[in-house]
């Protein structure tokens, strides 16, 4: 015969541990009977207060160090690192692509170098006479690098530093300065020599200017104009090189008119 329930035991509805971790019922015999605890007593000898939602400390137990949970351990992986979450590994598989992917890169890398040195080798080829006036120790290489190009490195054309310092127009020797036809007292052929000094005003070496030559009659009319280029007035030879810097040179130049009678000349300069 189980005995009734004491009256003053009431029943209340809280927060109580799951089923593994609330306490066994403690079942005791008397007198040949099984005697069942109540359940509310069984917590609150476990220090169980349905009112605060959870256990409460015993007298005895007040001093005693709360029990802490065993620390949750996760093990790294050695020489793998997170690559866009847990579902990394489904994506990417380093282990089976990775001689791929380090090919790939090589030849991205390779590629971008030959495109460096590409746009450098045009960029040298377009600026190269800029480059040598800049740097001069460099013009023959590029010089050796125009060879095979059929190019050249022209030197600098600055027309404004090139001055001309002294000019005459002179007759010829007596003999051979005029030719007259029988009994014609004016001569066909007149024979001139053109002396001029050119000075290079500039720092650097030059390109030698074409000479403009005009022949005019005593009223100042134009009655012939002649260019004159380096190989014409310096002679092949010399018009190769370049017109040194600070430098200055005389030229000597004959000319022969038919037909027409001058009485003054005009000399000027450009680069064609």
């Amino acid at each position: 015969m189980v005995p009734a329930a004491n009256p003053a035991s009431t029943f209340h509805i809280g927060v109580a541990p799951w089923p593994d971790d609330r306490p066994e019922p403690r079942i005791g015999s008397v007198a040949g009977r099984t005697d069942v605890r109540p359940v509310d007593e069984i917590l609150a000898d476990e220090g169980w207060k349905p009112d605060s939602g959870g256990f409460q400390a015993q007298a005895g137990d007040r001093d005693a160090a709360p029990a802490q949970a065993e620390p949750f351990v996760v093990e790294a992986r050695p020489g793998h690192r997170s690559q866009g979450g847990s579902a990394a590994p489904l994506l990417r598989d380093e282990e089976a692509l990775g001689w791929w992917d380090a090919l790939v890169r090589f030849c991205a890398r390779l590629l971008l170098v030959l495109l460096v040195l590409l746009l450098a080798a045009q960029a040298a080829y377009v600026y190269r006479a800029d480059i040598a006036r800049l740097a001069p120790a460099l013009r023959p290489a590029l010089e050796r690098a125009c060879e095979p190009l059929r190019c050249q490195v022209p030197y600098l054309r600055d027309i404004g530093r090139i001055a001309i310092t002294g000019s005459a127009l002179k007759v010829a020797d007596a003999d051979v300065a005029a030719d007259r036809l029988p009994g014609s007292p004016e001569p066909v052929v007149q024979h001139f020599v053109l002396h001029a000094t050119l000075r290079n005003q500039a720092e650097q070496p030059q390109e030698w200017p074409t000479l403009i030559l005009d022949l005019k009659d005593g009223a100042g009319t134009l009655l012939v104009r002649r260019n004159l280029s380096p190989a014409e007035y310096l002679g092949p030879a010399r018009a190769a090189a370049p017109f040194a810097a600070r430098s200055e040179v005389l030229v000597r130049v004959p000319l022969t008119l038919s037909g027409v009678r001058i009485n003054g000349y005009q000399l000027d300069l450009f680069y064609p």
